[in-house]
């Protein structure tokens, strides 16, 4: 499928792949740039358990902030 990129560069993603990739109004998405195209992913960078955006770390393929982490940490050593 080809489609157009309009006068200020946006483009529109068909209906029916965004019901097929389960994307909705208002998603976050992630562009990767590779060296011959661009991957377009849902975003899912947010800690698991506090939905924050700031100081996460990459655990088992999940991602934790630095604070809850800390907490976690604590609730082990009690």
């Amino acid at each position: 499928m080809k489609m157009k990129m309009d006068d200020i560069g946006r483009i529109v993603i068909p209906a029916y792949l965004r019901e097929y990739l389960g994307l909705h109004r208002k998603n976050k998405l992630v562009f990767e740039q590779r060296p011959d195209a661009i991957v377009l992913k849902h975003w899912e960078g947010c800690c698991l358990f506090c939905s924050s955006e700031k100081s996460l770390i990459a655990y088992k393929g999940k991602l934790v902030c630095r604070d809850c982490l800390e907490g976690l940490k604590e609730m082990k050593m009690n």
